[in-house]
């Protein structure tokens, strides 16, 4: 979904969510500890990162009413908070909003934490064409940047 689409949908709808205040105002929810977002340069969709307190450090493509699953699910598992629960591609129990929200599983995840921080889409070839559109992500635990292709 391309930047101009978002808000014309938000716009059109009165809220992806729901019509009313607050519902009105969310694109996405159930998301946690996020630092990082960035549009995808050639399809246009948004993407975040997304950190666990102790595994399951995710990378989500965020489309309207998209619910990362916070607290119920922390990458694909069912959080015990000491090591990894029962994964769950499919978790129940999640809200809604009348089926206008939508859980969607991770696209990436790090199984020990990495705390992936900001994410970019380099729409540039200042690196390279070999580097173009290529998706970059940071990591606060040992300052690595991962290009994943």
């Amino acid at each position: 979904m391309l930047k101009e689409e978002v808000n014309n949908s938000i716009s059109k709808f009165g809220g992806i969510l729901g019509d009313k205040y607050p519902l009105n105002l969310y694109y996405a929810y159930g998301i946690r500890n996020s630092f990082g977002i960035d549009w995808d340069s050639i399809s246009g969709k948004l993407w975040n990162t997304e950190n666990g307190p102790h595994y399951g450090d995710e990378i989500n493509v965020v489309e309207p009413g998209f619910n990362s699953g916070w607290v119920a699910v922390q990458g694909i598992w069912k959080p015990n908070f000491d090591e990894k629960g029962i994964p769950s591609l499919n978790p129940e129990g999640l809200v809604t909003f009348d089926g206008r929200g939508k859980y969607s599983p991770p696209e990436f995840i790090w199984i020990p934490p990495v705390a992936p921080t900001a994410i970019k889409f380099l729409n540039s070839d200042k690196f390279g064409t070999d580097y173009m559109n290529d998706i970059f992500v940071g990591d606060a635990n040992t300052g690595r940047i991962y290009n994943l292709i």
